[in-house]
């Protein structure tokens, strides 16, 4: 699939630019993901309860990845396969992943970030404060 241009829209696209430049550390990128909000595409119509989350999946070596996005115009991308969008903030979301998942922010565009489940653990980690 031909990866889509990018253009950053908020201060979180920004950051993935600038870390995949070598301008900025990942440390950096990571804590702006902490605090920014996410979009993350559901196949369902999700409730307050979260019933009907039912997330857009893609595999990679053999572990299912999430999908999530850094704006709500990047969602459209796959939104054949999944046409409902949750906002959360990134910090809450990265505690709520189970184990064995990784992430794929923004799939589809050439500011793709992909981390992979060990990364995600340390990062939670890192969220819970050791």
């Amino acid at each position: 699939m031909q990866l889509q241009e990018f253009k950053p829209e908020n201060e979180l696209e920004s950051a993935i630019a600038d870390t995949r430049e070598g301008i900025r550390p990942v440390a950096d990128l990571m804590g702006i993901i902490a605090r920014s909000n996410l979009f993350i595409p559901s196949k369902g119509e999700v409730q307050s309860d979260w019933s009907g989350f039912d997330p857009l999946l893609f595999e990679k070596d053999g572990h299912p990845f999430v999908a999530v996005f850094s704006s709500l115009s990047r969602p459209g991308l796959h939104s054949r396969m999944a046409e409902y969008v949750l906002q959360m903030n990134g910090r809450e979301f990265f505690l709520r992943m189970p184990e064995s998942y990784g992430v794929i922010l923004n799939p589809g565009y050439v500011a793709q970030l992909i981390i992979p489940p060990s990364g995600v653990s340390e990062f939670r980690k890192d969220l819970k404060g050791g």
